[in-house]
């Protein structure tokens, strides 16, 4: 779900989210009962939510091992808000490392 909801605004494409939600048989293939996608309610307001996105550019990590983990992105922010020293080197949530002054 993450993963494909990523690719769609990385893509600049958000509407194409609102177009999966309409095609009931392929989210009971590849989704849980429970699923953000599979509700909807909540698919209705994120849709809306997501028109308004349409134009800002996203670059969102689709590949990293995980992202499908539901605090994927919360631990994402706490890494890049509270980065690690080791040895000198800062080492940033995104795996990149730098050397402080």
């Amino acid at each position: 779900g993450r993963a494909f909801i990523a690719t769609c605004l990385n893509q600049g494409c958000p509407q194409l989210v609102a177009q999966v939600t309409e095609h009931t048989e392929l989210l009971e293939e590849f989704y849980q009962p429970t699923a953000f996608l599979r509700s909807d309610d909540d698919t209705s307001i994120f849709t809306l939510l997501l028109e308004t996105l349409a134009r800002t550019p996203f670059s969102l990590s689709v590949l990293d091992e995980g992202v499908d983990e539901p605090d994927y992105y919360s631990r994402k922010v706490y890494q890049l808000r509270n980065p690690v020293r080791d040895a000198g080197v800062v080492q940033t949530g995104s795996g990149g490392a730098v050397t402080p002054p």
